[in-house]
């Protein structure tokens, strides 16, 4: 039986174990937001320009931030059944359970990962290929890891190039203890049920929306999932490894990273509608609901219009720079001007405003 959904095409893991609703991919087990639908130009794009605003690599950031993520995704899977998780992380059936896990890495677009070795609680090797960013396909090996056997792992680069090994090895006790990585410990988000928000048209076959399988194709074998118009990569990023990140860039740049963010999320957001042909596209409020909702940024609530001030409400957004930046880019597209743009969140209830600048 294949992995993937005959009808649709995609993974049918991601059916299993997700559901689209309220604007959110919420996984099933644990009822926490767990993806979004996320350019890799967006995603690395971030990192490079966010580098620059603070002076150093965000590196450190996102591989704590993302060994967390990796972990809990792993961990809310497994939690409904402690019997299996039991089972299934003893010797010798961990094995099947890593070849389950480097499944679910391609699945969600992450590359190709191959653990080739592992002697629990000692050390593991993994083979990388094609991976959307290198420091996050080695932060959810590691989390993954953990997952498994309990252990916080480091990593040494034995090669580098288009397949990299990568070899893990333990972490002293002190360091597996150490301020940052506790600080960037996921907080989840359970999305408010929504009376209003309608359910998109599921697939019969595996239960996820039509549209998912009509957006993306999925290279299972090489772990990428690309847009069908244009071609563009995207990963389903995990929301609660974004949201870490933001916490703790809030250390460095207080209230101001939310405006830096949004700023390059709005960039990015335009580059990819002009390369995709679709420079001055205006949107409907029924358009611009389905299109948050589909990629997991959120459910749109009110969309106002009063002279040349757009007001936009939207409901379940996890991390509000990077939405609003993408309303912002939308607006910037569809009208072929630059914007001025305020935002709030409150309760997860994204509250923004944007009109032509003057």
């Amino acid at each position: 039986m294949g992995a993937q959904c005959g009808q649709c095409g995609v993974p049918k893991m991601i059916g299993k174990t997700h559901v689209w609703r309220d604007g959110c991919i919420v996984d099933n087990a644990s009822g926490l937001a767990n993806f979004c639908i996320y350019e890799v130009f967006n995603h690395n794009t971030f990192v490079e320009e966010m580098g620059k605003h603070i002076g150093f690599t965000l590196d450190p950031i996102i591989y704590n931030a993302t060994v967390h993520a990796s972990y809990n995704v792993i961990r809310n899977m497994l939690e409904p059944h402690p019997v299996l998780a039991r089972l299934a992380l003893s010797a010798p059936f961990y094995r099947l359970a890593e070849r389950q896990i480097c499944g679910i890495f391609k699945a969600i677009g992450a590359g190709s990962i191959e653990l080739c070795e592992h002697s629990k609680c000692a050390h593991a090797r993994a083979r990388i290929a094609d991976p959307f960013n290198l420091t996050q396909c080695l932060a959810i090996t590691a989390g993954a890891l953990q997952a498994i056997d309990g252990t916080r792992y480091s990593y040494e680069m034995v090669k580098e190039g288009d397949r990299a090994e990568v070899d893990f090895v333990p972490l002293p006790a002190e360091t597996a203890r150490e301020e940052t990585y506790e600080r960037l410990g996921i907080t989840g988000f359970t999305p408010q049920r929504l009376p209003a928000a309608a359910p998109f048209n599921s697939c019969p076959k595996c239960g996820v929306p039509k549209v998912v399988g009509e957006l993306l194709s999925f290279d299972l074998p090489h772990g990428v999932i690309t847009k069908r118009d244009g071609g563009g990569r995207v990963i389903l990023g995990g929301v609660a490894s974004f949201n870490a990140m933001f916490r703790e860039l809030e250390k460095e740049l207080g209230d101001s990273v939310d405006h830096i963010s949004s700023e390059i999320e709005k960039e990015s957001t335009r580059r990819n509608l002009a390369d995709a042909g679709l420079a001055g596209k205006a949107w409907d409020e029924a358009e611009l609901r389905d299109h948050l909702a589909l990629y997991g940024t959120g459910m749109l609530q009110a969309m106002e219009q009063d002279g040349d001030e757009l007001s936009l409400e939207v409901a379940n957004v996890y991390v509000p720079s990077l939405v609003a930046g993408r309303l912002a880019g939308i607006w910037e597209n569809w009208h072929q001007e630059e914007s001025a743009y305020d935002f709030s969140l409150e309760n997860n209830a994204l509250s923004m405003t944007i009109h032509p600048k003057t």
